[in-house]
Formats: C-alpha cells, structure tokens, sequence
C-alpha cells in the first residue's frame, strides 16, 4: 500500500499496531475520495519547489554578527 495513507484508530488501538484498512475495508473509500481530491489540487495549484538548504544555511551564516570583545 505504499503511496497510500495508513489509516488507524487511535481510540481502539493507541499503539497503532493494527491498520483499519485491513478491518474494516468501507474506511479505505472516504480517505481515499480525500486523497483524490488533494492530487486534483495539486494539478491546479502545485506545491512550491522545495528551497536548497546549503543556500539557505549559507546565507544564515553570512548574517550572523557576533560581536567579540
């Protein structure tokens, strides 16, 4: 089931030990109508790219000020 969201109780099972899926198939639908329709989103609004963390990290370390004595 990679790519899919597992799917648990937590009230039953707080361990998450065992996968609602797998018990109770009619749960599988609606989480998988929600996933459908966050893929449709993202056809019309993408995810932003993620940023570089070097450039990032470079750029934090060139604004740090310390002031030594």
């Amino acid at each position: 089931m990679a790519g899919y969201p597992k799917i648990y109780n937590i009230e039953m099972d707080p361990h998450e030990d065992l996968i609602v899926a797998a018990m109770f198939g009619w749960v599988s639908d609606p989480a998988l109508k929600t996933v459908d329709e966050y893929m449709a989103t993202l056809k019309r609004y993408p995810n932003p790219p993620p940023a570089e963390h070097h450039a990032v990290s470079q750029r934090w370390l060139t604004d740090i000020h310390v002031a030594v004595p």
